[in-house]
């Protein structure tokens, strides 16, 4: 866990940068989705697994899942608040542009504010995103935790 009592409204986090390779694509987009009613097969051509689906679908090859970057949002909050950032906080990611496979993506963040709760605790708000090596953001989001001191 990070030290979190010296977080204050304004400070900025960012977690390890990861690179979306393509065995990591594929293993997020690939496996035992619900094909219909109910049915489980083994899905393997979509927009996260072949290049050409993806281009049928206007993107220029195949996509990242979103809960990758989701996920690596997640361990930079877990590093940073502990155990408190599963039990007691709320993460909200809107996926807003694809992730193409060797991009890297580092998971970052901002305290908006910390307020002290009647039972001794904090609640941080924060603004999530991951962005890429150029800065653009790709995820973005919010998450708040309580955590006692």
């Amino acid at each position: 866990m990070g030290d979190v009592k010296t977080l204050e409204a304004g400070a900025e986090i960012a977690g390890a940068r990861k690179v979306a390779t393509a065995q990591r694509i594929f293993w997020y987009g690939s496996g035992f989705m619900t094909a219909n009613a109910g049915e489980r097969r083994e899905v393997i051509t979509n927009i996260h697994t072949d290049d050409e689906f993806a281009r049928e679908q206007g993107f220029s090859a195949a996509i990242a899942d979103g809960m990758m970057s989701a996920n690596w949002i997640s361990s930079m909050l877990i590093t940073t608040f502990g155990a408190d950032a599963i039990a007691r906080g709320h993460l909200r990611t809107k996926f807003i542009r694809p992730i193409y496979v060797d991009e890297g993506i580092t998971p970052r963040a901002r305290v908006i504010s910390v307020t002290r709760q009647p039972d001794g605790s904090d609640r941080f708000e924060l603004e999530v995103w991951a962005d890429d090596d150029e800065g653009v953001k790709r995820t973005v989001g919010d998450y708040a935790v309580t955590v006692d001191r």
